[in-house]
């Protein structure tokens, strides 16, 4: 029956795409692009329904069906209307609004982030509690100097709220990690752990403002010696660089204390003092990736202090490196040997280490380098797993009975931990044994704080959980907030980008970042706030929870209600908004935007063997996997396409771990032979030449060999390369960092009844819009000229969500109730009408928002914004005054004798919603905005509140 199902999609959506496609060749010459670009984005979304619409959830797979259905009828409703080219217009802004809707998630970077994280459901509800700690360590969170450094992380995850509550379980377990030093007395040290504040990964963080606070708190607990308040001190202040991994380590039983950093992905340490002075490890003489530098000191001993530097060779297979080194210190090497026998050593660890010292600052004597105590080994996997696991504990124990009296029984407590060894380490008469993360990003959207800390590293967030969002207006925030409390379902909100736009090119792709590894089909009788990966906090608003909820069906709960009113509130009165050019990137006026985060696109028509058409079964089978292969499932058991161009292709400015490409066969039914594969990412030097020169090479490579599953024709396909195209898609001012775009490709602008419109149409729940519920207020949220009359325009030349939705019900549901006198005339569509603009335009007003309040002497050609201030000044001019041209709304509210169309009388017949903005509530908000502040998660009462990625870790994580 599924398959019967999936044929039938496939056909429906073939059949919809040739019929598109023959539509834009029926166009008017001037309506082709139009027509064609939106034909291009439904024919790729309709494939990626019907190849992976089976993994979606029935709902939320029948929604992207109606997404498709909704856009092919207004399509063909443009081109039928008298006027196509503002019906174009309006649906290439609807599209335009879904890219800026996606680039709030995070936009490609992400995408390309969450594809990295690791799949694993169980390990996503593993928590570091306190319990689990003190079961492997014996530390009680509550001891005031040994617990502080656990007790900083639960500060982060529990955002303000006194430990007594459940918040204390909602850090993962890859931030702490345990290890026990063995002597050959039979003496132990086990009383030892760390935490990561901040991980080695883009997989969660609590920002750097956050993270210092917490690590100065532990600093003060442990006393620590001048050198780590001035590496924090670095580390606050180096904001221009990446928040590295930090965190601290303890052993209880000798007072031994550590603050540690790592950097990752490629990034450099920040300038902490005295860190260019470290000894230089023997083999790795940089600090370019891999490397952990930390301070080292005893428990009240504020003054002396020691600094260790750790590297771990990138090179497998280099035990006998460590075995050599192993034999000249400690005389270890039959004890190196049988673990490499054993287990097979991934890595050794080069250590380099200062002997003791006082830091005064710059006056600090130089560093002296002290003999090397210890070397380490990283212990492969023995199950290809990261859990503990008995057997191997076992083996383990057999092997260190002598060396390390007392290890098999620390294995089995600690295992609790569920983190493998990872970390072996040898010194004049000691081992010690390390229980470390070493793959990251296992986070639990289900929790409210791992979501949203999660949300932060994937939107390159950084800042302070209560101002999530920084350098934004208040307008700008509150739309933020309303936003957040309003979604719960991330993953409809992803698909629909998918469906519209394409922006993330596969719907595979889209699923996983927006479940985060859950993999199996979710009950569509269940809410999917469970899989959101950022929406709405119950503990601000219950808002997206309500508006889910059967009962309300066609209503707008109380909650939703007060959250558009708390952001009509704080976009009233010409409250302004940031805006960026949406114009492709102009390097030859900016060559200094030239970098990793321009996206280029490269289409090469190739052929495969059998130009008779046998062919096609080639691409469409294993082939078509390889070119547009997932990262959730890989029948292959290879790399992709993509993957291979993440390997091969160096990109600007870009660490390889950032880089991401997508492919896709964009045509493959061509009897001749032919198809045409489609990869889209960054370049080499930041330009579309230097992209198009490295994959015409890739591909010139790809169809001379043999092409992995792909049966490539190589001599024909090397002539056909030769007619393959390159594009720039993402180069736009607006796809950048903002700090990055020119200050003249900026605007700010008043906010206005069209971007109430906007926000409402894309993010408002369903129940929340005409003609169920009236967000529109009495008056205009900008009575400025420009913004009340692209208000007017953009209502009338609309879609169907505004005031003057007169026959479109969202959802088309029979069911719901309905206004009396609908479908007609809106009340509120009436009024907005009705509105007399002369009270704030003349003949000569700028009706182009963006032009009126552009920097001077500047440009943009956009296609949602459009100024030209160099020139003489504005030429769209109010005149004598809008007319009331209607491409999709009002129709009902309007009046035509002759050539003159009026707005019905205020005694017409008209329907009115059922519930309207409260006015009062408005007014209310404006007078006490700190009502509609967000609340931090778990919070209760104010009487109770108090205020992928693996990478290779040193085992070296307390002092020894």
């Amino acid at each position: 029956m599924k398959t019967a199902v999936l044929l039938l999609v496939a056909a429906g959506t073939a059949k919809r795409d040739e019929d598109l496609h023959a539509l834009a060749a029926r166009t008017r010459t001037e309506h082709r692009p139009a027509v064609a670009r939106s034909a291009a984005r439904a024919a790729k979304a309709s494939r990626l329904l019907a190849d992976h619409g089976h993994l979606l959830p029935p709902d939320l797979r029948e929604k992207g069906q109606d997404l498709l259905n909704e856009h092919e009828f207004r399509l063909h409703a443009a081109l039928d209307s008298a006027n196509p080219g503002p019906a174009l217009a309006a649906i290439e802004k609807r599209e335009a609004g879904y890219l800026k809707a996606f680039r709030k998630l995070g936009g490609e970077g992400a995408v390309s982030k969450a594809r990295k994280l690791p799949k694993d459901e169980e390990r996503t509800k593993l928590r570091a509690t306190r319990e689990v700690l003190f079961e492997a360590t014996g530390i009680d969170a509550e001891e005031p100097v040994w617990g502080a450094p656990f007790r900083a992380l639960e500060g982060l995850f529990r955002a303000g709220h006194p430990v007594s509550s459940l918040a204390e379980r909602e850090a993962p377990m890859e931030a702490l990690g345990v290890s026990a030093k063995f002597f050959e007395d039979g003496t132990a040290l086990t009383r030892r752990y760390h935490v990561a504040l901040q991980p080695p990964c883009d997989c969660w963080t609590f920002g750097r403002e956050a993270v210092v606070e917490q690590a100065r708190n532990v600093a003060e607990s442990l006393k620590a010696p001048p050198l780590v308040e001035a590496w924090l001190d670095s580390i606050a202040a180096d904001d221009t660089g990446k928040l590295p991994s930090v965190g601290f380590g303890v052993s209880a039983e000798d007072g031994a204390c550590k603050l540690y950093v790592l950097n990752y992905g490629g990034n450099e340490l920040p300038p902490l003092p005295l860190v260019d002075a470290l000894p230089r490890t023997a083999r790795k003489q940089d600090r370019a990736s891999s490397v952990m530098v930390s301070v080292e000191w005893k428990f009240g001993d504020m003054k002396t202090q020691q600094m260790r530097q750790y590297a771990v060779e990138a090179a497998e297979g280099d035990v006998a490196v460590a075995r050599h080194t192993q034999d000249e210190r400690f005389a270890g090497d039959e004890l190196v040997a049988a673990l490499d026998g054993t287990f097979g050593v991934k890595q050794s660890e080069d250590i380099a280490v200062t002997a003791p010292f006082q830091y005064v600052g710059d006056t600090t004597p130089p560093l002296v380098a002290a003999p090397l105590s210890k070397s380490g080994l990283k212990l492969k996997r023995q199950d290809g797993g990261i859990d503990s696991n008995a057997e191997t504990d076992a083996k383990l124990a057999a092997l260190l009975k002598d060396a390390a009296p007392g290890a098999g029984a620390w294995l089995d407590k600690s295992r609790v931990i569920r983190h493998a060894l990872s970390n072996v380490q040898f010194g004049e008469g000691f081992v010690t044994l390390y229980r470390h993360p070493t793959v990251f990003g296992f986070v639990d959207p289900s929790s409210a704080p791992q979501h949203l800390a999660l949300r932060n590293a994937l939107t390159k967030n950084t800042h302070s959980l209560r101002r999530r969002l920084s350098g934004l207006t208040a307008c700008d925030q509150a739309e933020e907030d309303f936003i957040d409390r309003a979604v719960s379902d991330a993953a409809f909100v992803c698909v629909a980008f998918d469906l519209w736009i394409v922006v993330v090119r596969r719907l595979l792709d889209c699923v996983e970042s927006c479940l985060v590894g859950r993999r199996a089909p979710v009950d569509a009788t269940h809410s999917f706030s469970d899989t959101q990966v950022w929406g709405s906090n119950p503990d601000d608003s219950t808002c997206a929870q309500d508006g889910k909820n059967p009962a309300n069906a066609g209503m707008c709960p109380q909650s939703c209600q007060d959250d558009i009113a708390c952001m009509i509130a704080a976009c009233s009165d010409c409250a302004l908004v940031d805006a960026v050019c949406d114009e492709p990137v102009d390097l030859g006026a900016h060559p200094s935007l030239a970098s990793g985060d321009l996206r280029f696109q490269y289409k090469a028509p190739v052929v495969m063997a059998g130009a008779d058409g046998s062919n096609r079964d080639n691409i469409e089978g294993d082939c078509h996997t390889y070119v547009d292969q997932s990262d959730i499932v890989q029948p292959l058991g290879r790399k992709s396409l993509e993957g291979q161009l993440e390997d091969d292709v160096q990109c600007k400015d870009k660490h390889q771990d950032d880089i991401d490409f997508d492919c896709w066969v964009e045509s493959d039914h061509n009897d001749a032979g032919t198809a045409t594969i489609v990869c889209e990412g960054c370049s080499p030097d930041g330009t579309q030449s230097g992209f198009e020169a490295a994959m015409a090479t890739f591909f010139q490579n790809l169809v001379a060999s043999t092409g992995g599953p792909c049966s490539f024709d190589a001599s024909a396909s090397l002539v056909a390369l030769g007619g393959a195209s390159g594009s720039p898609t993402n180069s736009k001012y607006s796809d950048l960092d903002s700090e990055l775009v020119p200050d003249d490709m900026k605007v700010r602008f008043p906010y206005g009844d069209n971007g109430l419109f906007d926000v409402m149409s894309l993010w408002g729940p369903e129940g929340c819009r005409y003609p169920y519920y009236g967000f529109l207020p009495d008056e205009p949220l900008c009575k400025d000229c420009s913004s009340m009359a692209q208000a007017k325009e953009d209502v009338l030349n609309g879609l169907w969500d505004g005031p003057c939705n007169d026959d479109d019900p969202r959802g088309d549901d029979d069911s719901l109730p309905l206004p009396p006198n609908y479908p007609g005339c809106g009340c509120d569509c009436a009024d907005f009408l009705r509105r007399d603009l002369s009270t704030a335009c003349t003949a000569t007003s700028c009706i182009n928002v963006a032009q009126q309040y552009a920097p001077a002497n500047s440009v943009c050609a956009g296609s949602d914004f459009k100024w030209d201030t160099t020139a003489a000044g504005c030429t769209d001019l109010y005149g004598t005054g809008t007319q009331f041209d209607s491409t999709w709304s009002g129709h009902a509210c309007l009046d035509s004798t002759g050539a003159t169309t009026v707005v019905q009388d205020a005694s017409a017949t008209c329907y009115q919603t059922q519930a309207s903005i409260s006015e009062a509530d408005l007014v209310d908000y404006k007078a006490n905005p700190k009502q509609c502040a967000v609340k931090p998660i778990y919070e209760e009462d104010d009487d109770d509140a108090d205020g992928g990625s693996e990478l290779v870790m040193s085992g070296g994580l307390v002092a020894s």
